[in-house]
């Protein structure tokens, strides 16, 4: 008799424990679930940080910051290689503007302007991107490129180097 209350009150205390964990489980049932993204990266001698992802909604256009940090010898020439960013879904937008420091372009689908890097000066970046509607949430794919030329070096001696942000959800205004 006794070992079947024992047995009784273990399976309740059990059902317990489970109706808790669902319970906690049910209440964060709203929030979508994403692994959290790498949003720094440091290349050779260049940190590379996306500050944010902001979207407006009248031009539905996507804005995102990056910090360039250059942590070695100081670059005289440094430029960014962005075609793209890709929506969930897979859809591509092309690159529509960027200002590289204080330099702007606008030729779609490719970003650059010579500039330079200094040591532990950082250097903000703005990639737009034109034809984002307001229903997506997520980008997943900002695959960046760069190439820099240290100050010293051989003019065509420059490095390569790329970094990929994946899954970034957009701040809509």
């Amino acid at each position: 008799m006794m070992a079947s209350y024992s047995f009784a009150h273990d399976c309740q205390t059990l059902e317990a424990e489970n109706q808790t964990l669902i319970n906690q489980i049910l209440e964060r049932k709203q929030v979508v679930w994403f692994e959290p993204f790498e949003n720094e990266f440091q290349s050779n001698q260049i940190n590379v940080k996306l500050l944010k992802v902001v979207g407006d909604k009248k031009t539905q256009t996507v804005k995102m910051d990056v910090l360039f940090t250059n942590k070695g010898v100081n670059i005289d020439k440094m430029i960014t290689k962005v075609k793209s960013i890709i929506q969930a879904g897979g859809d591509e937008v092309l690159l529509n503007k960027v200002i590289f420091g204080s330099k702007e372009n606008t030729n779609s689908g490719y970003s650059g302007a010579y500039v330079k890097l200094l040591r532990d000066k950082p250097l903000k970046c703005t990639y737009i991107f034109k034809g984002v509607v307001p229903e997506t949430k997520v980008i997943i794919a900002f695959p960046l490129s760069f190439k820099y030329h240290k100050e010293g070096t051989q003019s065509t001696q420059f490095i390569e180097d790329r970094v990929l942000f994946n899954d970034l959800l957009i701040d809509w205004k």
